[in-house]
């Protein structure tokens, strides 16, 4: 019941600040805004843990992860080609849809229903390694972006005597720059402060 009112309070959070016409994003970043998302992500962890048969019986129902997927690819493309003005709208629902795929997914990662490359893709080691840093790329991404504009964008143009704007204006670099410094900074942050935190709660009982 804990965890579906959680999800309940994501969603919930989001219309209302819609229907009051909250500043842009804030539907996004807000943390209660967030609440389904990870809301969906603890039911997964207790269904692993304490119903593993409930957990497998809805994973063999494919045709919900196919009819949640085809809501969201024609939710994405709607909202961006006939909806002018106040689109954060598409935010309501599409975080909640996306965190339902993700329930397939990785559900279905963590029973081992994968086989062949899929099976192989996820084993990676480079994957396995995102997939620890991954959370530390969730909180730092946002950071990234305002530190390169204001602090790595003027000095890297200037050691490499080109425009200001190339590497903003030039959408693929840009998008490539991003992501290394959010890796950059995620992986420093997994070994300097997760890592130690994770290590030391083993000497905890509970």
């Amino acid at each position: 019941m804990a965890i579906l009112l959680v999800i309940l309070t994501g969603l919930l959070s989001r219309l209302l600040l819609y229907a009051f016409s909250a500043p842009k994003n804030s539907l996004y970043e807000l943390t209660p805004c967030c609440f389904d998302a990870f809301g969906i992500g603890a039911l997964l962890a207790y269904y692993l843990l304490y119903e593993l048969e409930t957990l497998e019986n809805i994973l063999r129902k494919n045709h919900i992860f196919l009819i949640t997927i085809l809501i969201f690819i024609f939710d994405i493309f709607y909202s961006r080609m006939y909806i002018n003005g106040y689109a954060e709208c598409r935010t309501v629902v599409e975080r909640f849809l996306f965190a339902v795929c993700c329930f397939w997914v990785v559900g279905k990662a963590s029973l081992g229903i994968y086989k062949g490359f899929i099976k192989k893709f996820l084993e990676n080691r480079i994957v396995v390694f995102i997939g620890k840093i991954s959370y530390g790329m969730y909180i730092y991404h946002y950071l990234v972006f305002p530190i390169m504009i204001y602090y790595i964008n003027p000095r890297l143009t200037k050691y490499l005597n080109i425009n200001n704007n190339y590497l903003l204006s030039n959408i693929p670099l840009s998008a490539l720059f991003l992501f290394s410094c959010t890796l950059l900074v995620a992986s420093l942050s997994w070994y300097l402060i997760e890592l130690p935190i994770s290590k030391f709660k083993e000497r905890i009982k509970y």
